[in-house]
């Protein structure tokens, strides 16, 4: 991992907050707990904000290859947020993740595993983490920052493969977000076809994926002829003045590390439909012939997870 460095503006970039009216109140930070005793109603009310529009999320396959990459991260007090493996061991999610509202202090190493495929329950592999590492001088409530890198004791991306990183000057077509809900905190979902849609001052990256609580460190990817690459990290969503609309908040990856890092395949069998999907929706976004990401299928059999309940 290298310090952070600038990037060029995103395509189409909004003016500064300022102007754009942005931040009717604080951004929200998108951890997650146990569902409260509300109607379903009274719940999609709540999660709304999050939702642009109609709601594009729709379920993938968390035990198959590249979203056996994407997991959760599990705290001991029983709250949640979305990482992403990155490397071997390293797994990437935003920092305000780790904050104890309740003590007032970050959470310790020892008080965080990562459930990496997790699906209903069971999951794929898990790993306690060995060590966190934050970006240099965040604070709470800094969305430019609000990135950390937890190291895994056991690397799990030698099983799970993991995604690679990307910086972009630039909005690619048709990005991807992926992540566990706080209405679908037992299941992955991914927005297909969402877009960055511009910068703040500070940096801050600007998306209209569709997010809600729990989506907190989530990856923005771009499907690339590579495969799947991490090109920003979402972090909160926030309402503008002038229209009162939600709009996402995401780290770009270039904040994070300056290094292109290839995806990683790992032994998890590919999830061929969903890799056809992404490869058809990026070529016709971009106006070009579809080129395959992976054309290998991999015929190794996952193994089934041995508990049906939430890692400790």
């Amino acid at each position: 991992m290298a310090p952070r460095r600038l990037i060029a503006p995103v395509v189409r970039p909004l003016l500064l907050a300022l102007a754009f009216g942005l931040m009717g109140g604080t951004a929200v930070a998108q951890s997650a707990r146990d569902l409260p005793a509300e109607s379903d109603a009274a719940l999609r009310g709540r999660l709304k904000p999050g939702i642009k529009g109609a709601d594009d999320r729709r379920a993938v396959d968390a035990f198959s290859w590249p979203w056996s990459a994407i997991g959760r991260v599990n705290r001991s007090d029983g709250a949640f947020c979305t990482g992403s493996l990155i490397g071997r061991a390293e797994v990437l999610t935003a920092a305000h993740c780790l904050w104890n509202t309740r003590t007032g202090a970050w959470m310790p190493a020892s008080g965080l595993t990562f459930a990496a495929g997790y699906q209903r329950g069971d999951w794929r592999s898990f790993s306690a983490i060995s060590t966190i590492r934050r970006a240099p001088g965040y604070r709470l409530g800094q969305s430019a920052d609000d990135w950390v890198v937890l190291n895994l004791e056991t690397p799990l991306g030698l099983s799970e493969g993991w995604l690679g990183t990307q910086a972009i000057t630039a909005a690619p077509a048709g990005l991807i977000q992926v992540g566990y809900g706080f209405d679908h905190r037992h299941i992955q979902t991914a927005n297909l076809g969402c877009a960055l849609t511009g910068a703040l001052a500070n940096g801050t990256l600007l998306h209209d994926c569709d997010v809600v609580q729990g989506d907190s460190g989530s990856p923005i990817l771009a499907w690339t002829i590579a495969g799947p690459m991490v090109v920003a990290l979402h972090v909160a969503s926030a309402t503008t003045l002038a229209s009162g609309k939600a709009v996402g908040l995401a780290v770009p990856i270039a904040a994070i590390t300056d290094k292109a890092d290839p995806p990683g395949r790992g032994i998890r069998p590919l999830d061929a439909l969903s890799a056809k999907t992404l490869e058809s929706l990026v070529a016709g976004l971009a106006g070009r012939p579809a080129q395959p990401a992976d054309s290998t299928q991999r015929n190794t059999p996952a193994t089934s997870p041995k508990a049906a309940s939430d890692p400790p």
